[in-house]
C-alpha cells in the first residue's frame, strides 16, 4: 500500500519536505562501475534524471565500501566522482560524495585510517548484512562514537528480523545512532515487513534522514 501517497496532497508535500528538508537525496548509487549501482555513465544519468523528476535538487553519491570491494578506496571513489561531475549532464543538480560502509571485517581498517567519506565530517552512513549482525557490531558503533562520529544506519527497515523495535530505540538512546529510512519503504513499495517497520519508525520520530538508495533509474 502506497502509505504516504494516500495522504492529501498538501500533507504529502509537507512530509516530502520533512523527509528531504534540504532537497538532497543522501543515499544514491550514482557512480558507475564501482559497486552494484549504476553500471554505465548512461545509467548514472538516468538516476540523476529520476531524482530531478522527484523534485530533488541534489544527491550524495554513496558507493559501497566493504570487504568484497577492496578497490573502493577514497582515492578511487574521488576520481570517479570527479568524472561524474565532468561527464554527467547535471543542469544545476548538485552532486556530493560520501560512502556507505559495511560493518564487516574491513571496517576496523576504516576506523584506524579515519579517512571517512561522510556528509559533514562526522555523520557516516553504515549498513549491516541482511543475514546476520556481525558479533562486534555494537562495539564498532561505540568506537565510532568515541571518535566523535555519528553512525547513520542505512535502511534500518531491512533489519526487523534481526532487531526488535525496542532495540532500535535503545540504539538511539544509548549510542545516539541516527536512522535513514528508505523512500520506497515509506511509500509502501518494499516487502510488507519492511514497509510496516519503516512506518513504525517514522511515526515514532526515529527517522532522521531519508534516502532513495537508488541503484537504477526510478528505483
Amino acid at each position: 500500500m502506497n502509505w504516504l501517497w494516500l495522504q492529501p496532497r498538501k500533507r504529502r508535500e509537507r512530509e516530502f519536505q520533512q523527509l528531504f528538508p534540504d532537497g538532497l537525496d543522501r543515499h544514491a548509487h550514482i557512480l558507475w562501475g564501482v559497486d552494484d549501482g549504476a553500471r554505465s555513465r548512461e545509467e548514472a544519468q538516468g538516476i540523476v534524471n529520476s531524482l530531478k523528476a522527484m523534485g530533488l535538487k541534489g544527491a550524495w553519491c554513496t558507493p559501497h565500501v566493504m570487504a568484497s570491494l577492496p578497490d573502493n578506496t577514497p582515492e578511487r571513489l574521488n576520481a570517479r566522482f570527479r568524472e561524474a561531475l565532468d561527464e554527467l549532464d547535471l543542469g544545476g543538480f548538485q552532486l556530493s560524495l560520501a560512502a556507505e560502509y559495511m560493518l564487516d571485517e574491513s571496517f576496523p581498517a576504516c576506523l584506524a585510517a579515519g579517512n571517512w567519506l561522510s556528509w559533514d565530517g562526522k555523520r557516516v552512513l553504515v549498513e549491516c548484512s541482511r543475514l546476520a549482525l556481525p558479533p562486534d557490531w555494537e562495539d564498532l558503533l561505540f568506537r565510532m562514537r568515541v571518535e566523535g562520529l555519528i553512525p547513520v544506519l542505512a535502511h534500518p527497515e531491512r533489519y526487523g528480523h534481526l532487531l526488535s523495535f525496542a532495540e532500535f530505540c535503545d540504539l538511539r538512546g544509548r549510542l545516539g545512532i541516527e536512522f535513514q529510512l528508505t523512500w520506497s519503504a515509506l511509500r509502501g513499495e518494499r516487502s510488507r515487513g519492511e514497509c510496516r517497520l519503516a512506518r513504525q519508525l517514522f511515526k515514532a520520530g526515529l527517522c532522521d534522514w531519508c534516502g532513495t538508495d537508488s541503484h537504477r533509474a526510478g528505483s
